[in-house]
């Protein structure tokens, strides 16, 4: 494995930009609605997925992107975290003693 990927959405529900959307967001019918599912790979900030479900202005669309690459990397270091303690607990048995 050479790198991972993170992913979260952003939108705009009633001309707000929004990251992680929940369900009652992405559903709202009222003022419109954009969804934006983004993967990003951290390290090198390369989106290798973006897709759009509804209609965005291009300054809200660029104020998007930026958010979700912030998010992203977030993100990404809760992976890596996660990672380390579960291969630290594999390797120390969880308990401090080594296998």
């Amino acid at each position: 494995m050479k790198d991972m990927v993170a992913a979260v959405s952003a939108g705009i529900v009633d001309g707000s930009v929004l990251i992680d959307l929940d369900y009652k967001e992405e559903a709202h019918e009222e003022g419109g609605v954009a969804d934006i599912p983004v993967a990003m790979i951290p390290s090198t900030g390369e989106i290798s997925l973006l897709q759009m479900d509804g209609v965005i202005s291009k300054e809200n669309l660029k104020k998007a992107i930026a958010m979700v690459k912030t998010a992203c990397i977030k993100i990404n270091e809760a992976q890596k975290k996660a990672l380390k303690d579960k291969y630290i607990c594999d390797v120390q048995n969880c308990d401090g003693d080594k296998k």
